[in-house]
């Protein structure tokens, strides 16, 4: 990851430096409604961006509001990404059907440098925006962080 003006650049993802971060809680976020855009990997790192996330419970962010919010799930140390995707055929607001499920699994270099000790299993699922349809993900990885981008949260709670 490198600098530019305030921001974090991974790939083509870009996170800005206001955002706040969230370690651990997953089993607190709520993403069945959620909006799956740009994601990417940097060595173990895969970064997803992701929409109209809710929460449940004790999440540190419910003193903001339990959603919606936006930023990025942040999974470090990944060993596995298997994405099961169901995408939409003609128009995605009145489709004319959908694509056999496909799976798509990533090829995670085990020679690189951050192998975690001790990993566990990630499941979400949303809308994916590229290409269109749902898509249910599941990653092994030794941590977990959601990237709350304060900027994007409140535009999703103004309907933007």
């Amino acid at each position: 990851m490198g600098g530019l003006r305030g921001a974090t650049v991974m790939g083509d993802l870009v996170i800005r430096a206001a955002a706040q971060e969230y370690s651990g809680f997953f089993d607190l976020l709520y993403f069945a409604e959620s909006t799956i855009g740009d994601w990417g990997f940097e060595d173990r790192t895969l970064t997803v961006e992701v929409q109209g996330v809710f929460l449940f419970g004790n999440h540190p962010l419910n003193a903001e509001g339990h959603g919606p919010h936006a930023g990025w799930f942040v999974f470090e140390g990944v060993t596995s990404s298997k994405r099961t995707l169901i995408e939409c055929i003609g128009d995605p607001v009145k489709p004319d059907g959908f694509k056999a499920p496909r799976e798509e699994v990533d090829d995670i270099d085990y020679g690189l440098p951050g192998l975690p000790k001790e990993s566990r299993e990630y499941g979400f699922e949303g809308y994916l925006t590229v290409p269109l349809g749902w898509v249910d993900w599941v990653v092994v990885a030794g941590s977990f962080k959601f990237v709350v981008d304060p900027l994007a949260r409140k535009a999703a709670q103004l309907g933007m």
